[in-house]
């Protein structure tokens, strides 16, 4: 149902879009945007995994138009469509979500804009970043102020599916506000979430192991940012997070309001902070120094892929020298866990980083880089011990020939990744190297076709195998005629460990430019790979087509 409803909107674009053509000339009011609309088709024989890969068929319509009434209001809206439905899989911990989604954002002169339908609006690094809601809001910067109110969903109701893998996901309720002053010299800003698993949709509560647990969390946070001049700029941010686990316990008696949280025998306080500051006195010259602080316990339902239970410190200065034909920069730093002994050890990275990009002249250039990683865990008990030290250095030359207008670029890189294991059943350090040559030459001719060819290998040694992998491929790009561009390639592949195997693809492609007045560029793909193995294997095929136009 919500499939077919979410079609209804698309309709009315278009209608608009339609009306506004012949006004845009005469009056204030004036339409733009951009529409994409994808299918694909895929099918797969042989002994391929064909629920792994992905379904027969897909399509996909994305439409993002922007009306403007006059100078004062401006209407962005978002339509996302898809066949696919209930498919869209996000971060832990949001599950399974829907990938339909239809939203506006009104915009009323210079520091007003709302929001209706899906959205998203970052406050802090610390409470909420960039998750799709759907549901309300406003942002609100008259002058120096900034007011945010945002209220809705940020997760969907989802039964289980066991086929899939899905063990379902609860509707999460989300309110969200941030009220502070944000200038060019500097900001501060308080931002308060809170997010719930409303248990009476989708999934209900039961007492037994398999239950998919609620969650319930609030996150205050208080952000600033101060220029101190041109060249200096610091900002910092502190967070305190009360998060429940499972909504199943019973709850404590310490007269919070139940809009603002709950506290139950599985909630959980703590705190977070994060301070950056950056120097750059000339285009040539900049340093950034970075620390943060994440409590074992901080839980943000609004930044799903922030790590808790660490402690890291971090500087990158970069610089140009030599007429800035030689750039530098440079990365160290040190991470640690364990904060409160709540672990059974505790793991500490070291981090270190360079990449040089040396251009002497402009037919020759260098590209390098090195990089190190030491993690060392430190645990009470000796058998736990381990020591790994991870190395990568990566060497790129590449030469520039032209001769009339016949152009050639030849690259070769290689790139060494070394690690080296210590634990304490080991009498010896377990290493493993893995080298990698890539030659790559592209020319491009004076009616513009273009040849690409690479010849790539890669060798694994372990202490257990070894493993062999070269590529050598070929592509072309030529225009057939006027708005019509034709690619095609070619490549092979062939891995050798314990078994063989060979890997054979080919791509071949057509791109036109459709004319005034339609506009906007269609293309036609089709990917075919046929891989052998062992005497069985399989082919699969995926053809797509694409039509894409910004107006």
């Amino acid at each position: 149902m919500a499939s077919v409803m979410n079609w209804k909107p698309s309709f009315g674009l278009i209608a608009l879009w339609a009306i506004t053509l012949p006004l845009q000339a005469q009056t204030p009011v004036r339409l733009e945007g951009s529409i994409s609309a994808t299918t694909e088709a895929y099918t797969a024989s042989g002994q391929a995994p064909t629920q792994a890969y992905r379904p027969d068929w897909t399509a996909r319509l994305i439409v993002r138009p922007t009306l403007h009434l006059g100078p004062w209001l401006s209407l962005p809206f978002e339509f996302y469509l898809s066949n696919q439905g209930q498919r869209f899989q996000g971060p832990s911990p949001i599950g399974l979500q829907s990938f339909n989604q239809f939203g506006v954002s009104p915009r009323i002169g210079n520091w007003l804009q709302l929001h209706l339908g899906s959205f998203s609006q970052p406050l802090s690094a610390l409470s909420l970043g960039s998750l799709r809601i759907r549901g309300v809001g406003a942002v609100a910067t008259p002058g120096a102020l900034r007011l945010a109110l945002l209220y809705g969903q940020s997760q969907l109701a989802q039964e289980a599916d066991l086929e899939r893998g899905f063990a379902g996901a609860y509707a999460r309720r989300l309110w969200a506000a941030q009220l502070g002053f944000q200038t060019r010299g500097g900001e501060l800003l308080f931002t308060l979430t809170h997010q719930k698993d409303d248990t009476t949709r989708g999934q209900r509560l039961s007492y037994n192991t398999y239950t998919l647990p609620a969650y319930e969390n609030t996150v205050a946070s208080l952000s600033w940012g101060l220029s101190v001049s041109r060249y200096v700029r610091l900002q910092s941010e502190v967070a305190l997070s009360a998060f429940t686990s499972d909504l199943r316990s019973e709850t404590l008696d310490l007269n919070l309001p139940a809009w603002l949280f709950t506290p139950r025998y599985s909630s959980n306080l703590d705190g977070a902070a994060r301070a950056s500051l950056l120097v750059s006195p000339s285009q040539d010259f900049s340093l950034q120094l970075e620390g943060r602080w994440i409590g074992p316990g901080f839980v943000t339902l609004g930044q799903p892929y922030l790590q808790n239970d660490v402690f890291e410190l971090s500087a990158s200065p970069s610089f140009r020298l030599f007429a800035r034909r030689l750039s530098v920069r440079l990365r160290g730093g040190l991470r640690q866990n364990n904060l409160r002994n709540t672990r059974l050890a505790t793991s500490k990275r070291t981090i270190g980083a360079i990449d040089l990009s040396w251009q002497p002249v402009q037919r020759f250039g260098l590209d390098a880089s090195y990089s190190n990683y030491g993690l060392t865990l430190e645990p009470q008990a000796d058998t736990l011990r381990l020591r790994n030290i991870a190395q990568q250095f990566s060497l790129t030359p590449r030469l520039l020939y032209s001769r009339g207008a016949h152009m050639h670029t030849i690259s070769i890189g290689y790139t060494l990744q070394d690690s080296q294991d210590r634990t304490f059943f080991q009498t010896q350090t377990q290493r493993n190297q893995t080298h990698t040559f890539l030659l790559l030459h592209t020319y491009q001719a004076p009616s513009r076709l273009s040849l690409s060819s690479s010849l790539s290998y890669t060798y694994t040694q372990t202490a257990a195998w070894r493993t062999r992998f070269w590529t050598l491929a070929e592509s072309v790009r030529y225009p057939l005629r006027s708005n019509l561009n034709g690619q095609a390639s070619l490549s092979l592949s062939r891995i050798r460990d314990v078994a063989s195997r060979t890997q054979m693809g080919i791509r071949w492609g057509l791109t036109y430019q459709l004319p005034t007045p339609y506009g906007g560029t269609i293309g036609l793909n089709h990917q075919l790979r046929k891989l052998w193995r062992s005497g069985a294997g399989f082919t699969e095929s995926l053809v797509m087509l694409h039509y894409s136009r910004s107006w």
